[in-house]
């Protein structure tokens, strides 16, 4: 098999993978397959999480069992002309309202100001909003999402003491293994709790030709660093 050819793990035949998500595309993009993939991923893991069908009915009889018979409406914020957080928002409200015919959520667009003030004021119940890392260390991500100080809970209002002890004591401790512990049980309180939901990263390419050289990549920097470049 050729290193480009990748054999499909339903339909068993070969296809070229994007050269984006190589490493991670597992069928190719045919419709069928990829619902079966999705499918047998969701049923592996409800495997590994017996505990999952009991979270999700205690979720069900939340405030009463009242939120699940009378429904809700509420609104997601994004800010206007940012498309992509448009359609993100859109899959959202089309996954939230598919659990239930009660649950509606309306998307609505806001200029750029008013999305900050908003946001700052705890005005939005939904909102979605990017991230940029300002060092390359766990501690920078986990404050600024998880940490009642930090830019995103703030936002939220939200806080939850056990993780602002863990922030702090994993960013002082000079031991890596103590560390990773920490974040490792950050994350996985976080997907529990679910204050926040993640998005993946977008891939973008960046073209240079041979004669430009001194380029670095850098996978916090969102741009290019024209300073250090030099055409030859």
């Amino acid at each position: 098999m050729r290193n480009k050819e990748k054999q499909r793990l339903i339909c068993g035949e070969l296809f070229i993978p994007h050269p984006q998500t190589a490493k991670v595309q597992k069928t190719c993009l045919k419709e069928s397959c990829r619902k079966a993939w999705q499918r047998r991923k969701y049923w592996r893991w409800i495997k590994l999480n017996p505990d999952y069908s009991k979270k999700r009915q205690a979720k069900i009889r939340a405030w009463g069992g009242t939120a699940w018979a009378r429904g809700f409406k509420l609104a997601a914020y994004h800010n206007a002309g940012n498309e992509s957080r448009k359609m993100a928002l859109e899959i959202l409200k089309k996954n939230i309202e598919s659990l239930n015919q009660k649950f509606k959520i309306e998307v609505r667009p806001l200029d750029w100001s008013s999305y900050l003030t908003g946001m700052r004021q705890r005005k939005f119940p939904i909102f979605l909003i990017g991230y940029m890392a300002s060092f390359a260390d766990p501690d920078a991500p986990t404050t600024a999402f998880l940490h009642s100080e930090g830019l995103y809970m703030k936002f939220q209002g939200h806080k939850v003491a056990q993780w602002d002890r863990l922030i702090t004591e994993a960013a002082y401790d000079p031991n890596p293994s103590h560390r990773k512990q920490a974040y490792i049980t950050l994350q996985t309180q976080a997907f529990e709790e679910t204050p926040q939901i993640y998005l993946a990263r977008p891939l973008t390419l960046r073209i240079l030709g041979e004669n430009i050289k001194g380029h670095e990549p850098n996978p916090i920097f969102p741009g290019v660093n024209f300073y250090s470049l030099d055409k030859q």
